[in-house]
């Protein structure tokens, strides 16, 4: 009887969880991405991520972190930390209105132009299949928030190495609370380029602060 009952709590918990994930169609998922990017614009924000790539059949794996500060698209602060089997290295960068800086490890800031953060890439999608799902509700924060997966199969062109073909899977999760605003993104990717596979890792946490300020280096 005992073991009955277990197994019936079990399988309700079960239900209940599979329940509350669905899918979504794209232009949901569009309308949740166009608020979180709303939000973006309207206060200053922070950005902490961390991640790790390794590619099967090499020993060592590389890491890095980076932290991005935002107040206006004219004011903002990147700083990338990477670290592999060879060595460690840092880049910062900063843009306080028409002006930009860059440091590159403990050099000296030098004067420097703008970097678009919206620039794209050498890769060229020829081929995608995407499907979006509500999975349900988590403890975050000391809130309850929505959580969300995008996950796709795709083949890529790097028209910067000789047209080589990448076939990449990619699934994403993001954190959501009641207001829209996104608390954390999760990022698992393989990508297949001829006999290697590469396999990424991110995690990154958003911070919202209107007392966030960026000034210039000294």
């Amino acid at each position: 009887m005992k073991t009955l009952l277990v197994l019936s709590l079990v399988l309700c918990g079960f239900i209940t969880t599979f329940a509350q994930e669905k899918v979504i169609q794209k232009s949901e998922f569009d309308g949740i991405v166009k608020n979180v990017m709303e939000i973006f614009k309207s206060r200053p924000f922070r950005i902490t991520s961390t991640s790790e790539i390794h590619v099967n059949g090499k020993p060592q794996e590389n890491r890095a972190s980076k932290t991005v500060i935002e107040v206006n698209k004219n004011n903002r602060r990147f700083v990338n930390e990477r670290t592999s089997s060879e060595k460690t290295s840092k880049r910062e960068y900063i843009q306080i209105g028409e002006k930009a800086y860059l440091r590159e490890d403990s050099g000296e800031w030098k004067e420097t132009n703008i970097i678009d953060p919206n620039q794209t890439g050498s890769l060229k999608i020829v081929s995608e299949q995407i499907e979006y799902k509500l999975i349900g509700t988590e403890a975050l924060n000391n809130q309850v928030v929505n959580v969300y997966l995008k996950t796709s199969n795709s083949k890529k062109i790097d028209s910067a190495n000789n047209d080589q073909e990448i076939l990449s899977v990619e699934s994403v999760k993001y954190w959501i609370d009641k207001d829209g605003s996104l608390l954390k993104r999760e990022t698992n990717r393989e990508n297949k380029v001829g006999a290697l596979t590469i396999h990424f890792h991110a995690v990154s946490k958003f911070e919202y602060d209107q007392n966030i300020q960026i000034s210039p280096p000294k």
